[in-house]
């Protein structure tokens, strides 16, 4: 419904109009904060809430100077999550935020399950993967709904140079009464520039199977890699 919202608007709004698409805040007003506890202030200012998150892999598996974070309001009554943002420490300790994946409001149980830097082939980027599980509801005949849980694990690859990432689904599932229903399950391998998404199952439409260079998904040449 949102895309057709806005090529309704597109279509009635003037041939000179301006199309404004809005940032979020986490972006556009705390993206350069001089330390953590300024970034806290500025979430705060803008009644946001950041969460660091940790990997299941433990902090030693952890790049240095790079933390991820799940920004929510503070006035979320269900512990809904706006974002996942990455933030990157230069050499004079200053942060900047590198990373940016939209939640939506998801609610459930969101886990960190893997965060590494990784550079291949003179690329240089940040990986980290989300697992997440959310309460929904499926056909299981085409004619009623049930309650389901949908589990999904997602791979965001970010350069560094932006905000910007590139998010590839490398499971997905439909639980009912805890037991798969239904789903799809991939394997993501990186080897020198190549990235490839492969999988199988009996919901492919969460997965998007492919190949691609790492320049393609954002990671530039270092000249001092």
């Amino acid at each position: 419904m949102k895309s057709v919202a806005l090529a309704l608007a597109l279509i009635a709004a003037p041939a000179d109009a301006e199309v404004v698409m809005m940032e979020p805040p986490v972006v556009v007003a705390c993206g350069s904060p001089a330390s953590m506890a300024a970034l806290t202030t500025c979430l705060d200012q803008h009644l946001l809430v950041g969460t660091q998150l940790g990997s299941i892999a433990g902090p030693a598996n952890q790049p240095n100077g790079a933390r991820l974070f799940a920004i929510a309001a503070k006035d979320a009554r269900h512990h809904e999550l706006q974002s996942v943002a990455l933030f990157l420490q230069d050499a004079k300790g200053r942060w900047r935020i590198a990373g940016h994946h939209e939640l939506d409001g998801a609610r459930g149980e969101i886990t960190l399950t893997r965060f590494e830097k990784i550079g291949l082939a003179k690329h240089q980027g940040y990986r980290f993967d989300l697992s997440v599980m959310q309460a929904s509801s499926h056909s299981l005949d085409g004619v009623t709904s049930q309650p389901t849980v949908t589990r999904e694990v997602q791979a965001h690859l970010c350069g560094g140079d932006s905000y910007a990432c590139t998010t590839l689904v490398e499971s997905c599932q439909v639980l009912v009464d805890g037991q798969v229903y239904e789903g799809w399950q991939g394997s993501l391998v990186i080897t020198g520039d190549s990235v490839v998404l492969s999988g199988s199952g009996t919901q492919p439409a969460c997965g998007q199977p492919g190949a691609w260079t790492l320049s393609q998904l954002g990671f530039h040449l270092r000249a001092n890699f």
